[in-house]
């Protein structure tokens, strides 16, 4: 599950939110189903780890638009996103197997 997880906060950097999703939440069911555990806490940690990766601007549209007015510079996004990116990995690899259990 934790490679799920690093795997989507890295791939949406490069991709939109939604193909990322599209793409790796079949093959964590897949992968899930092959292993016997239940899908559901791979599916969630690869939506959590889509959403609350902003490691760079590109990762998210609203980033992008606030960037030139807000006066951010690329070196914002990943001085905080990085930080706040493990943040929200160590919180999903705790919550997630405690409300939906393989």
């Amino acid at each position: 599950m934790d490679s799920s997880c690093a795997i989507a906060a890295v791939l949406t950097q490069v991709m939109s939110n939604t193909p990322t999703t599209l793409l790796l939440a079949p093959v964590m069911i897949q992968t899930a189903t092959a292993l016997h555990y239940n899908p559901i806490p791979f599916v969630v940690t690869v939506v959590v780890a889509v959403t609350a990766s902003p490691m760079t601007y590109i990762s998210h549209k609203v980033f992008l638009i606030i960037m030139r007015p807000g006066g951010y510079r690329y070196q914002d996004y990943a001085r905080l996103g990085v930080p706040l990116t493990i943040l929200f990995f160590a919180a999903t690899m705790l919550i997630v197997p405690r409300i939906w259990p393989f």
